[in-house]
């Protein structure tokens, strides 16, 4: 007897939680320099800015890793690409990510 296939969970997006020193610093980065929208429901400690159908929450605090890598896709190809200047305390090779 052949397995009876299940339905397969959609997929509607991704959004991935970044862990910022400072919310109101960060903000302005991502709506003044790039263009993203913050949302209405925003804390000093928790918010999500997003553009077109890319969303990215920031967090002050508990959520989110430091080191983290995101990959945002967009329509003429260009790959954008958020990173910070290399720690001496923690050279590249050792971050599990």
């Amino acid at each position: 007897m052949q397995p009876v296939p299940q339905a397969r969970t959609r997929f509607e997006n991704s959004a991935p939680i970044l862990k910022v020193a400072a919310i109101a610093a960060s903000l302005r980065y991502y709506v003044e320099v790039l263009g993203f929208r913050n949302a209405p429901w925003g804390t000093v400690d928790f918010t999500c800015v997003n553009r077109d159908a890319a969303a990215i929450y920031l967090c002050r605090g508990g959520q989110g890793q430091a080191g983290t890598w995101v990959w945002i896709g967009v329509e003429d190809g260009h790959v954008l690409r958020f990173g910070s200047e290399p720690r001496g305390d923690k050279p590249f090779d050792s971050w599990t990510g």
